[in-house]
């Protein structure tokens, strides 16, 4: 009998960190799980490290698969994927971990046969400070909710309709967009059960300026599987959806400019003239979204609105410039995360 949850886990070079997360899911309190890890030809010992850990836990349902060429996180999560058997499944990074209840809290919400189920989790750095916690909003919709980390899916929406990863940008937001034009059904949990271990060292938030995750590459990326399901799919009786996917789309630009932090103004501004022409081309009218006014109850999380309606009203007000050179320098000593 098929397990109720697939752990599938991707493994590159992290053999520190695998301890960590395999150690917390053998204390899940909640048993009908399989986990599947795939190491991607990880050049350090992440591969004795699973093994060992497999024969010191016979009791726990585990596959180990190992690339035979190195397939990059996309395509590991496909490989997962294609041998998974649970009903519903999770994508884990090998650096992030469980809460010991993660899984029977998740499971306690199955009854309803909900085609995705989401959590809260807690963003916590390489010091173990908890840099903030993903908090769901009072009103939280699913077009929002772009990230994987705390949450299921059920497995057979993707076999239906042969959802897999590529390398689209963000790809968990990718991921997300075409899963939810099958998804009718979504549980929201406002209880914090996961862990997303994230680099907040100054090497570490500063990209290679050619990166697929930043500025306008990033926005061109998004807008490629973001606009056409904006505009040709939530149509009809589905247009009232629209505004929801379109504020994740305006999260995405900002997404685009804040994720430069630690590089030259210079090019902030530069590919921030990018983005804003992007915009203006694909969605003329992004700035009348109606989340956008504060009057409105946003579906994104707190922290998110401010920075969503801040860079909206700095457009607005022709403020933007100052508001970004303000950004520059307050990068520099602090965490953003969208």
């Amino acid at each position: 009998m098929a397990p109720l949850f697939s752990i599938t886990i991707t493994c590159y070079n992290y053999a520190r960190f695998m301890p960590r997360c395999l150690e917390a899911i053998r204390r899940q309190s909640f048993k009908d799980y399989e986990v599947i890890l795939c190491d991607d030809c990880s050049t350090d010992d992440t591969v004795e490290v699973v093994t060992k850990f497999i024969e010191d836990n016979p009791d726990m349902n585990i596959t180990l698969l190992v690339n035979e060429e190195n397939l990059g996180v996309l395509g590991t999560r496909n490989r997962l994927l294609n041998n998974a058997s649970g009903k519903y499944i999770m994508f884990c990074d090998s650096d992030d971990w469980m809460d010991d209840n993660c899984l029977e809290v998740l499971a306690g919400y199955t009854a309803d046969d909900p085609d995705r189920i989401i959590a809260q989790f807690r963003d916590v750095d390489q010091d173990g400070k908890i840099v903030q916690i993903q908090d769901l909003p009072q009103e939280p919709n699913k077009w929002i909710c772009g990230v994987h980390h705390g949450s299921v899916y059920k497995r057979q929406i993707f076999i239906d309709h042969d959802i897999r990863f590529e390398k689209k940008y963000p790809d968990d937001v990718y991921i997300n967009v075409l899963f939810h034009k099958y998804c009718d059904k979504v549980c929201f949990v406002h209880e914090t059960i996961f862990n997303w271990y994230v680099h907040t060292d100054s090497q570490s938030r500063t990209p290679k300026a050619d990166s697929p995750w930043i500025g306008s590459s990033l926005l061109e990326s998004a807008s490629s599987y973001i606009v056409p399901v904006m505009n040709e799919f939530l149509t009809g009786d589905k247009a009232s959806e629209r505004d929801y996917l379109e504020l994740m789309y305006i999260k995405i630009y900002c997404l685009s400019i804040y994720s430069l932090q630690g590089l030259p103004f210079k090019v902030l501004m530069s590919e921030y003239k990018k983005c804003r022409a992007i915009m203006e081309e694909k969605d003329p009218e992004y700035l009348s979204n109606r989340f956008l006014k504060r009057s409105s109850v946003s579906p994104m999380r707190k922290y998110a609105t401010r920075i969503v309606r801040m860079t909206a009203f700095f457009e607005r007000t022709h403020l933007i410039k100052p508001a970004l050179l303000g950004y520059f320098f307050t990068s520099k000593i602090h965490y953003f995360d969208l």
